[in-house]
């Protein structure tokens, strides 16, 4: 069984918004804690946009939710200590 994902560049910075700001600053957040899901409300108080346009923003960006983008980022960060043999 394996694991296999892709990454493309999503912020263009010529394009750059409100909106790719607020979901700039909540995946910083999200990437800084692997342990703990803040609630999407927290969240969205955090990157200063409510929950519904911060909810949109993922979708429209990366096809998916925070929550789920957060548990991408835990899968990949398992498959690189997995592979660098640096669990513990």
């Amino acid at each position: 069984i394996g694991v296999m994902g892709t990454f493309q560049e999503i912020i263009n910075p010529k394009t750059q918004s409100i909106e790719t700001d607020s979901v700039l600053t909540a995946m910083r957040i999200l990437e800084a804690d692997l342990v703990d899901f803040p609630s999407v409300a927290t969240l969205s108080q955090l990157v200063g946009v409510n929950v519904r346009s911060l909810q949109r923003s993922f979708l429209k960006l990366f096809r998916m939710s925070p929550r789920t983008y957060w548990m991408k980022l835990r899968i990949r960060k398992a498959c690189e200590l997995i592979t660098s043999k640096q669990f513990t």
